[in-house]
This record gives C-alpha cells, structure tokens and sequence, in this order.
C-alpha cells in the first residue's frame, strides 16, 4: 500500500516527467500509481520502456540521473514507488553502468550506483540493523576518487560506514558482531571524510553520530580485556548511559 508521503513524491514527480514529451508515458505512470491504478500503471511503464528502447545513451543517462535525483531528494521510503523493478532492471542500472564505463571522469554513475543499486536496505542500515555491502561502499569511494566535492557519495559512505559499526553493536550489551578494531579504523575513515562535507547541516549530524558509536566500541574491547562479565554494569560503573536495541527472535514454533 502506498503512503501519504509516497503518494506526495508520485505526485510531484509525475508534474516534473510530464514537462518532458519522451517522458510522458513515465508521468501517468506515476500519476496512476499514486491514483492506486496499479494495472494501468504498469501499462503505461510498458509504453515507456517500450519508446526507451529507442533512445540514444546520452537521453538513457539523462533520464537515468534525473530519476535518481528525485530518489535522493524524497528519500529512500517516500520515493519507493518512482522506480519498480522492470525501470530499475530495463533501464535505469544499465544506464548507469554503461555511463560509469564510458566516462572515466565523473563520480555521478558510481555514486547512484552506491546509493540505489549496490543491495543497500538504507533505513536498515540506519537503523543500525543490517550492513553495507562492499560493494556498495567501493562504488561510493570510486565516485569520490573521481570528484573529491560529490556531496552526496561523501556523506552516504559516512553513513554507510557507521550504519555497519552500528549493526556490529546491536546485539550489545550481550555481544558484539564483527571485528571492533576493524570497525574502529572504518570509523577512522569516516571522520577523515567528515570535515570535507560542505552542507553545514548535514555536517553536524553526521559527526553527531561520530560521536558515539566509537565510544562504546572501545568501551566494549576494554571490558572483553578485563574479563568482565556483565558489560550492561560495567559501563554503568563507569557513568555510561547507552541505549541498546531491543532484539526480538522468533522461533519456526512460534504462531
């Protein structure tokens, strides 16, 4: 079921691709998604990846960038419906591969590539509940080697990078996943990339999440080094006030 906020990002969307001719069959896509006219919304994306076949490269990464730019601008959850799997399969991701092939230049292909087409489940990952996948942080780095002032591949590998020390910690105070050290040298990494973000804003959130997780990572390795059994206690003692993640499992018993 699509939600207000996703009916908003269709809704906008769809005014924007209708400013286009070639775009038009893409427009009352979204304008019949968000009218929840599911069956002649798809039959208009058919039209429309019908006419894409036609297109040269540069109109295929054009559209391919604009398209993902207004994911980026509505977010992940928001823009769920903006690219269903036959656009993303037919003709956004080549788009963006052959692009990054062609140019040897420019970061755009590798960082939407990173952002929406490297396994990501971003608000997983923010949630500090899943992990990035290496490929998704390689294409990111790829796209800042290219253009050291892409804003956007800068601050989603920051947050990818803390996304995963995150998930490492979620199943503390009982335990920890991963490799702390490892995390704590990513970590590194990230507060290297920080002062470099330009958006004031989003600078200051990011190194407010910096600040944290690599506290209570070295806080976990100096109490596994004393041998200390109860970790929840140990960082009481010591004036620590963490929130942990309250993890549910499910058994195949259960109803």
């Amino acid at each position: 079921m699509i939600s207000i906020g996703q009916n908003e990002c269709l809704r906008k969307v769809a005014a924007q691709a209708s400013e286009n001719e070639a775009w038009r069959e893409y427009a009352l896509y979204c304008r019949d998604r968000e009218l929840g006219l599911r069956r002649r919304a798809f039959q208009h994306l058919e039209k429309f990846l019908d006419s894409a076949k036609l297109w040269s490269f540069e109109d295929r990464s054009a559209f391919a960038n604009w398209l993902c730019g207004r994911m980026a601008e509505f977010g992940d959850i928001d823009s769920y419906g903006l690219i269903p799997q036959p656009l993303a399969q037919q003709l956004v991701f080549p788009a963006l591969r052959e692009w990054a092939t062609r140019e040897t230049k420019s970061s755009i292909p590798y960082r939407w590539l990173g952002m929406f087409f490297s396994g990501v489940a971003y608000s997983s990952l923010r949630a500090g509940l899943s992990a990035a996948p290496d490929e998704a942080s390689a294409l990111l780095r790829e796209a800042l080697r290219r253009n050291p002032k892409d804003d956007l591949a800068r601050m989603r590998l920051i947050e990818m990078i803390i996304g995963d020390a995150e998930f490492s910690c979620h199943h503390l105070p009982e335990n920890y996943i991963g490799n702390p050290k490892l995390d704590l040298a990513r970590l590194a990494e990230a507060a290297e990339l920080l002062p470099d973000v330009a958006n004031p804003v989003q600078n200051a959130r990011l190194q407010s999440e910096l600040n944290n997780v690599p506290q209570l990572i070295d806080d976990w390795m100096r109490f596994t080094e004393a041998g200390a059994s109860d970790f929840n206690l140990w960082c009481k003692d010591r004036g620590r006030t963490y929130q942990w993640i309250t993890v549910v499992y499910y058994s195949a018993d259960d109803k």
